[in-house]
């Protein structure tokens, strides 16, 4: 048998789940004003959207250096994948 260490995640920051419960409370709103799109939450704000989830995290990332932020995407409607 392997003696092989694993290590866990670091638990999230309290603002990342800040932010990820206040991105879940206003979904509809947000869904609404930014459809089918990915979004960049940082301290409860809006920080960047776009339908290319790559395009909001480097835009995201360049406002905000090495900070963490939570991203979604904001379904609007019904989608079959």
């Amino acid at each position: 048998m392997n003696n092989t260490s694993f290590q866990l995640p670091a638990r999230p920051k309290k603002r990342f789940l800040s932010d990820r419960e206040w991105a879940h409370k206003h979904f509809a709103e947000i869904s609404k004003q930014f459809p089918n799109q990915w979004v960049a939450v940082y301290n409860k704000k809006i920080i960047s959207a776009n339908i290319n989830g790559s395009e909001v995290e480097k835009t995201t990332s360049k406002k905000l250096g090495h900070q963490d932020f939570f991203i979604f995407f904001a379904e609007k409607g019904i989608h079959v994948y």
